[in-house]
């Protein structure tokens, strides 16, 4: 968890209070060991501004709010193809705003 707390924070400039596991996901089976663990934060804080300098990619990202509703119809049409973010999107919406609580 310690790397989602990381990317949290070097990516939109946010920490968590309260980390939830959300799904476990292999990005390439057969071909990689790697496992992706996606967790859901909640109690969301702005970063203390000196806990992390943005450098790199990090400083010139743009952190724009989406509407949920918005990023789920993107992942259910195809318009977001990163498998992640997808799993994360789709498996909060059956879990928690279907109430089918799993």
């Amino acid at each position: 968890m310690h790397v989602a707390q990381r990317e949290l924070q070097e990516e939109a400039g946010l920490v968590a209070q309260r980390w939830e596991p959300l799904s476990t996901t292999c990005s390439s089976p057969g071909m990689s060991s790697e496992v992706v663990r996606i967790y859901l934060a909640n109690d969301l804080t702005p970063a203390p501004l000196a806990s992390f300098e943005p450098a790199d990619e990090e400083a010139d990202m743009e952190v724009l709010p989406i509407p949920f509703d918005v990023l789920l119809d993107a992942a259910l049409t195809g318009r977001v193809s990163n498998a992640q973010l997808v799993i994360a999107v789709t498996t909060y919406e059956l879990k928690f705003r279907n109430n089918s609580g799993r």
